[in-house]
């Protein structure tokens, strides 16, 4: 939580009291949120857009708390008067990987840190993967160059070789080959994170071939013959 003194002052930027008491107007926070009270649990206490400056006060403490690494211009309206600060929230320290699909896009400062499903794919057809460093708000961490490897649920997979990420991130080509649910997982050896991404839905790609499901069949000559299983694969 970042505390912010707001003072009331005259032409000549001496701190002077109010009379009677006044509101002041908060705005510009951008993803974050102002308390007229230092908070316990800021992450899930209620933020306020205004705070009272009593009368006969000169000054009025508010804190602002932000899980978003972002820069915000915040201004203070009293009357007519504004003042405006900026305050740039910066990400924490490498804490894990996230793995995002086709369909799903990053949400720093979220809970989950992403918005969105992932994207149906058909068997054998290639998606980009993105794998991102990022601190415990799923903020990226661009400081990150660690090499990360994938795996998959699919083990009919065809997956690349481990690389570095560059400023924290990295994209991946990615072929899932088995239909059904299936997931990638990253891994960085270095700093003994790894993560999966959520599951996507693989579909069976067209038919391309026909096949018997025995090639051989062994019988006697005037016997029923033996019922025969085709096969359809993609």
């Amino acid at each position: 939580q970042y505390a912010l003194t707001i003072r009331w002052e005259d032409t000549d930027s001496k701190q002077v009291a109010v009379h009677p008491a006044k509101t002041i107007s908060l705005s510009g926070g951008g993803s974050g949120k102002f308390f007229g009270s230092l908070q316990n649990d800021p992450a899930n206490a209620a933020g306020v857009t205004s705070v009272a400056l009593a009368a006969d006060a000169n000054d009025q403490n508010i804190y602002y708390y932000n899980q978003k690494a972002e820069s915000n211009t915040i201004s203070a309206l009293i009357d007519s008067l504004t003042a405006t600060t900026t305050i740039t929230s910066n990400p924490g320290a490498y804490a894990k990987l996230q793995v995002l699909l086709p369909g799903v896009t990053a949400a720093a400062g979220t809970h989950t840190g992403e918005t969105g499903t992932p994207t149906a794919v058909t068997a054998g057809t290639s998606s980009t993967v993105t794998v991102n460093a990022v601190d415990a708000y799923y903020n990226v961490v661009t400081s990150v160059t660690n090499s990360v490897a994938l795996t998959s649920s699919d083990t009919n997979a065809v997956l690349p070789a481990a690389a570095a990420l560059a400023s924290g991130t990295r994209s991946f080509s990615v072929t899932l080959k088995t239909a059904g649910a299936k997931n990638v997982t990253a891994a960085d050896a270095t700093a003994s994170f790894s993560n999966k991404s959520s599951n996507v839905t693989v579909s069976a790609a067209a038919a391309s071939k026909v096949a018997f499901e025995s090639k051989t069949v062994t019988t006697f000559a005037g016997e029923a013959s033996t019922a025969f299983t085709v096969v359809v694969n993609d």
